[in-house]
């Protein structure tokens, strides 16, 4: 099988560490308090400052509201250095496909989120509710701590950070969404997994799909091992 931790870190209880947080020394639902560390690590206690993440906030809640039908291809790396490719779709609310390379699918139909390995021939299913994967498939995202908050924002690149705490259940899971700003666009997101292992999930090529897509779109196609008669049969599927 696979190495099955590639996509299961989407589905997973996973805490956020990929960010450097030694400048933090406070965390607020509209502010980050940073403080300046120079090139020796020397820090300066009046080097103090503050920054309103308000309004990077509210675009982020408004173009996850207004997201509906997208598709695209990604770039996925994680920091025990594999890479995987592949493409992805999102129509709002509820479902999403992210296809693999390899084989591998991710496959959320509104209701589940299932694993599938196309090689194995085997499926891992969850709740959908139960991932931290259903805040990007909500119509109505709140990010006033009912469905998330984010905690923190951060620069990296040409892109910001975006620390978000999502509720799960009674645990706090952690996920950090790459955005740009002009214009606003879901770059796509970083976390860490239980393993201590980082993953980067990049989107690239991101087109909105006026037209929408076919049900059969978000429908897991398995190859069918045998046939009625107990001969196998190479074409047909379920």
């Amino acid at each position: 099988m696979k190495n099955f931790n590639v996509v299961f870190v989407l589905i997973s209880l996973f805490v956020f560490g990929c960010s450097d947080n030694r400048n933090v020394i406070h965390l607020d639902p509209k502010t980050t308090v940073i403080r300046k560390v120079s090139d020796d690590n020397k820090v300066s206690d009046n080097a103090i400052v503050k920054v309103d993440n308000s309004p990077i906030v509210e675009k982020f809640k408004n173009y996850l509201n207004n997201l509906k039908d997208i598709k695209g291809e990604f770039v996925q790396k994680t920091s025990d250095g594999k890479v995987e490719k592949g493409y992805f779709l999102i129509s709002k609310p509820g479902k999403m496909k992210i296809e693999y390379d390899n084989g591998m699918i991710l496959l959320a139909d509104g209701e589940n989120l299932i694993y599938y390995d196309s090689e194995s021939d085997q499926i891992t299913t969850l709740d959908l509710k139960d991932s931290p994967a259903a805040i990007l498939l909500l119509n109505d995202v709140k990010l006033d701590g009912s469905d998330a908050k984010v905690v923190y924002v951060s620069s990296k690149d040409d892109y910001k950070l975006l620390e978000t705490n999502i509720k799960q259940n009674a645990l706090s899971v952690y996920i950090s969404f790459k955005v740009k700003e002009n214009p606003f666009s879901l770059e796509g997101w970083i976390l860490k997994d239980t393993q201590d292992v980082t993953t980067d999930f990049s989107m690239k090529n991101v087109k909105v799909v006026s037209g929408g897509f076919d049900k059969s779109d978000f429908e897991l196609k398995r190859h069918k091992t045998y046939g009625t008669g107990g001969v196998k049969s190479q074409n047909d599927f379920y």
